[in-house]
Order: C-alpha cells, then sequence, then structure tokens
C-alpha cells in the first residue's frame, strides 16, 4: 500500500519542482552563466537558502537535467533481437528525437555547459550510451554481422562526434532543419559504411 504524503512534504516536491523548472527556464532565456542562485531565488519568491535545502550548486540543477533527459531517453524499449545495424538505428533514433523535444535554446545551453563544467559522466547518466552503444557493437562482432577490422571505441567516438556536430549545426542554424531527418541521414550513413 503506498503511503500518501502529508503536507508539508507534498510542498517540499513543489518547491523543488519550481526551482528546477524555473532554472531551466531563466538558463534558457539567459545562459547559465547569466543566471545566479539569487536571480532563480527571487523568480520563485524562496530564500536562498531554500535553494540550499534541495541543490548544493547551481550545477546540481544541469546535472538533474541531463541525468533525467538521459533515464528518460533509456526508459525507450530497446529491441534486442534486431541486428547490429538495425539497433545501431534505433539508437540514433532515440537520440535525435530527444535532442529535438528538448529544442535549439536548451540543446544550444546544455552543449555550453557540458564543454564549461566538465561532468561526471556517470553523475548524468551518460555513461549509458557508451555501454549501448559498445554492447551493440560487440554482439555485432559477435554474430558476424561487423567483420571488419575495427576498435569498437573508435566507433563510439566518432558516433558521439557526429551526434555532437549535428547537434551543434542545428542550434547554429537555429533548428531551421529537421535534426531528426537530416542528422539521422548523415548518421546513419556513417553506419551503414560499417557493414
Amino acid at each position: 500500500m503506498e503511503k500518501k504524503l502529508n503536507k508539508r512534504q507534498e510542498q517540499a516536491i513543489e518547491t523543488r519542482r519550481k526551482l528546477l523548472s524555473t532554472s531551466i527556464d531563466l538558463i534558457i532565456k539567459n545562459g547559465y552563466n547569466n543566471v545566479s542562485v539569487n536571480k532563480i531565488c527571487k523568480e520563485c519568491s524562496v530564500a536562498k537558502g531554500t535553494f540550499y535545502l534541495y541543490f548544493q550548486s547551481k550545477k546540481d540543477i544541469i546535472v538533474e537535467i541531463l541525468s533525467d533527459v538521459n533515464v528518460e531517453m533509456f526508459s525507450y524499449v530497446w529491441n534486442q533481437d534486431a541486428g547490429c545495424r538495425e539497433r545501431l538505428h534505433e539508437y540514433i533514433d532515440v537520440y535525435l528525437y530527444t535532442i529535438k523535444r528538448q529544442g535549439v535554446d536548451f540543446t544550444r545551453e546544455t552543449l555550453k555547459i557540458m564543454m564549461d563544467e566538465h561532468f561526471n559522466q556517470q553523475a548524468v547518466n551518460a555513461t549509458k550510451h557508451v555501454e549501448l552503444v559498445e554492447d551493440i557493437l560487440k554482439r555485432g562482432m559477435e554474430t558476424g554481422e561487423l567483420t571488419g577490422n575495427f576498435q569498437i571505441s573508435d566507433i563510439r567516438i566518432t558516433l558521439q562526434n557526429l551526434f555532437y556536430g549535428t547537434m551543434t549545426n542545428w542550434c547554429a542554424d537555429e533548428g531551421k532543419f529537421d535534426i531528426e531527418a537530416v542528422g539521422g541521414k548523415l548518421i546513419k550513413g556513417y553506419v551503414d559504411l560499417l557493414f
């Protein structure tokens, strides 16, 4: 039986949610470096100490956001029975769909923050990308579907670079092209060259 939250617990959850969503809005609108904890607190009408009850720093907000995005992406039900090429194509589709849904402004700020803040990959659940792609490639080699003299880490890093390059171009172009269609064609084209 699920235990019902009391009013104080509900308020705490709502305050945390409000701090998080307001932070996201402010960061997208003003840029990460132009948003202070004071500004977030002022927008939320809470004391600065309240912010620190939920987060140790402004960076923790971004860590949580990126972690949530990655958890959501990996909650997708992956087709374990498909071959290596199909599984990589599926991963590309889910990745680009997630980026498109986050939007240009959020993606732009996220890329900047990732370059400036040097996140712990485990803290933002980014190691799941490495594990999934490397698992797909290993199984592709084991089944003989992927036959070249490839280094798994080299393929994964190239895929990552293609994703980041596509995202950067999409942001620089203010989202004027469909990142799923254009990025998918580019990245899947690279994958197809491996087979």
